[in-house]
């Protein structure tokens, strides 16, 4: 089977995912980061059931939800932090935890404002569950 034909062609398509949701680890891992892209707006109609397939198997999406961390998207970045992290299993979360303090060290990047979001969002996340 194609796995790749199991993906939403458009931000409407929900009905992929229910297949989605029963393939296996090793065959999701292969899609997993054109899974996470439809996490990119939280407007979109697939942003819901996306992040439900992703905390089931946030197991397995640890590396590529640390990717996303540190990609140039801003939104995408904070969609993560503000609805996948609060559902992260303690283990999970404590495996990013040097990721997240590393994106508070970058003081000579200059910054818009929903970078500076990014920044709120990363030290709360830091505070609520690391000190």
């Amino acid at each position: 089977m194609d796995i790749s034909k199991l993906l939403p062609e458009s931000k409407f398509e929900i009905s992929h995912l229910r297949n989605l949701k029963k393939i296996d680890d090793d065959e999701f891992k292969k899609i997993s980061m054109s899974i996470l892209v439809w996490l990119q707006d939280k407007n979109w109609p697939i942003y819901r059931e996306i992040l439900e397939i992703v905390v089931e198997r946030q197991d397995i999406l640890v590396p590529e939800i640390q990717t996303i961390l540190i990609n140039e998207d801003s939104i995408w970045t904070i969609n993560v932090l503000e609805d996948v992290f609060p559902r992260l299993d303690k283990k999970n979360l404590r495996s990013m935890e040097s990721s997240l303090r590393s994106m508070l060290v970058d003081p000579q990047k200059s910054r818009d404002i929903d970078d500076e979001e990014v920044i709120k969002k990363v030290k709360s996340i830091l505070e609520k569950n690391f000190n």
